[in-house]
């Protein structure tokens, strides 16, 4: 796992200096303290820190071809890398290290932009062709691995964090606000935006192409969900079928030459990746959970309970208000961005405890979202259930509910009034958009979440039921943020985290599977409940959904603590930004202190957006203390 960036100026006849790009690598060193290195060809320069994992010794970059025409930097791991090299050996191609990189090198030598249809792994990668005159881009299909780009007057620039780009003296540190309605609602924008201006990301499945100055952008991957064998229509063969592929997209991420471990919080998830890695790992397996003081947010027993009948050496964590206070500013550095879920803060912290004893950590990330997890997803079936009435008693009964102030019941009036489309878009919120409204002064009014119904369009002819078209949703959206979470908190204790439910494989399995093995008004997660039970007991696949929580509510009552972080919100500086309705906020402060109610979304969505701005927008972007 690594960090690259590189810079292609549009003049040929601009030099690169070395000195640029090792400023931009070097703001990145937390991604890989082992090794760094840097290649220069006039106006294109490529650097890379690396964290080693695999060829330990022979794994430098950026790496070439044989004759030195095709240099790549790399972030990620292939997994059938080994395979793809015995037939790319048979082809003539010579090697010189053992590593994965190199194997994409002659992979692009001998199949283009194409290359990347054959990888099974976590990427993003650059490669600079000298015969064409051309950089190459690209990100796994589910983005598990991030990439952002920058294209402005006279340069390109990428890297695998924004932090590095803004170091560029080209690229201006400025807040991209169309993304703040996005963020209020849903907790992170959807599409290629960020909150900086003028940075974007490459999305998950596409490549991008810069050649003499212009960037093209190219979509590689798409879920082709009304296509190929059906899924057995027998349960006994569909777990039977999930069982043997899951287990072996856990067997080939446990490829490292380095210690490694699970993230296992107790949940079904994680405690299934750990059942398969125990059995699989060539030694001891190192597991790692965390939770709270506070015994309401601590299910720490039930990932005990999993490392004892694993066999595991397991690590517990156990954090109070204050450390999560201490590495608040920290993580909203690392992650670049507002943090979007408040677990993103033990998420760090449980990576650096892990970093003491292992470099690899396996992670459950994915599951909810290829097998419906989240119980909010039991809003179609209720939708569902209810189709059958006329449609007036319907709005009969969305007036009924409308005293009603919950999340939840605002969901339901919305499933109850609208389309499925926008039911499947209301599911996913947050906060509620006249809330937003109310609060952002620049307004969400008009703002017709775009990225999203464009990304359910994209489905709409393909056969499939709601909840499907739900969950792939979710995937482009929802999940991305999870896993730009999931990089950068453990990256920054440089830690690889590596997410086998995402096997590309398993995505296209689950992906075939309908509503009815998944989720029900009783359950969630069907299927993959009914294969966990053959390895775990029933207290842990059946017990409640914990969602990785966090004592918000409580804290921010607090005098000290997190509670004094909400002064930020009364502060001259958050006042004169020009953003803020700065008397409702200090209205929501007031009744959330007092108990009259909990606005803790939206407090910690305003004191993140603060935090960033701090960090990012007045100050230089440098790592706090």
């Amino acid at each position: 796992m690594c960090g690259i960036c590189g810079i292609a100026c549009n003049d040929s006849a601009r030099i690169v200096a070395v000195a640029e790009v090792v400023r931009l690598r070097d703001r990145m060193a937390h991604r890989g303290p082992d090794d760094a290195g840097v290649y220069v060809h006039g106006n294109i320069g490529l650097g890379h820190r690396r964290l080693s994992i695999i060829d330990r010794s022979g794994g430098h970059q950026p790496l070439s071809n044989e004759d030195g025409t095709v240099w790549i930097v790399f972030n990620g791991e292939i997994y059938n890398y080994r395979e793809l090299r015995l037939q790319l050996e048979a082809k003539g191609h010579q090697f010189h290290t053992n590593s994965d990189t190199e194997t994409i090198v002659h992979l692009y030598e001998e199949l283009g932009h194409a290359c990347v249809q054959h990888l099974n792994g976590m990427f993003a990668f650059a490669i600079w062709d000298q015969a064409r005159q051309e950089l190459f881009l690209a990100r796994d299909r589910m983005g598990v691995k991030p990439l952002y780009f920058w294209h402005g007057v006279g340069a390109f620039v990428f890297a695998s964090e924004m932090k590095a780009i803004i170091e560029h003296p080209g690229v201006k540190r400025e807040l991209n606000a169309e993304v703040i309605p996005d963020y209020l609602v849903f907790r992170y924008p959807s599409g290629n935006s960020t909150f900086f201006r003028d940075i974007h990301v490459l999305e998950p499945g596409h490549t991008l192409v810069w050649r003499q100055g212009e960037v093209s952008i190219r979509k590689y991957w798409q879920l082709q969900l009304n296509e190929g064998a059906a899924v057995s229509s027998n349960a006994d063969q569909l777990v039977e079928e999930l069982d043997g592929l899951l287990e072996d997209a856990v067997r080939i991420r446990l490829m490292s030459e380095v210690p490694l471990g699970t993230y296992c919080s107790g949940g079904v998830d994680s405690s299934l990746l750990t059942t398969y890695a125990a059995k699989h790992a060539t030694g001891m397996l190192n597991t790692f959970s965390v939770g709270f003081e506070e015994e309401d947010f601590d299910e720490s027993r039930y990932a005990q309970m999993v490392s004892s009948k694993c066999g595991t050496t397991h690590h517990k964590l156990v954090v109070n208000e204050r450390a999560y206070v201490a590495s608040l500013p920290k993580s909203v550095w690392l992650m670049e961005s507002p943090l979007n879920h408040a677990h993103s803060v033990q998420l760090h912290l449980i990576s650096k405890l892990a970093k003491q004893f292992v470099t690899v950590m396996l992670s459950g990330e994915g599951s909810d979202e290829l097998f419906g997890g989240y119980p909010r997803y039991r809003m179609l079936v209720i939708r569902q259930a209810l189709e059958p009435m006329p449609a007036f008693a319907g709005t009969v009964l969305a007036q009924l509910l409308s005293p009603l102030r919950s999340l939840r019941m605002q969901k339901l009036r919305a499933a109850l009034c609208g389309s499925v489309d926008e039911t499947i878009v209301e599911n996913a919120r947050f906060v509620s958009p006249s809330l937003a409204q109310s609060i952002f002064l620049l307004g969400t009014s008009g703002y017709k979440w775009k990225e999203r119904y464009d990304f359910l369009h994209e489905v709409r002819s393909h056969g499939i039921d709601a909840l499907q078209r739900l969950l792939y949703l979710e995937q482009k959206t929802y999940l991305v943020s999870l896993l730009d979470r999931q990089d950068k908190m453990s990256m920054g204790a440089s830690i690889e985290a590596r997410v086998p439910f995402l096997d590309y494989r398993l995505v296209k399995l689950a992906m075939k599977i309908g509503a009815r093995r998944k989720v029900t008004l009783r359950e969630t997660k069907i299927v993959l409940k009914q294969l966990a039970e053959r390895y775990l007991p029933r207290e842990i696949v059946y017990r409640s959904k914990s969602g990785f929580g966090v004592p918000l509510g409580r804290w921010f009552r607090n005098a000290t603590g997190l509670g004094e972080y909400l002064d930020y919100l009364s502060s001259k500086r958050f006042q004169e930004r020009g953003l803020w309705n700065v008397s409702h906020v200090k209205r929501l402060v007031d009744e959330h202190r007092s108990g009259r109610a909990d606005h803790s979304e939206i407090l910690w969505e305003l004191l993140n957006m603060e935090l960033w701005m701090l960090t990012y927008i007045d100050r230089d972007g440098v790592s706090p203390s």
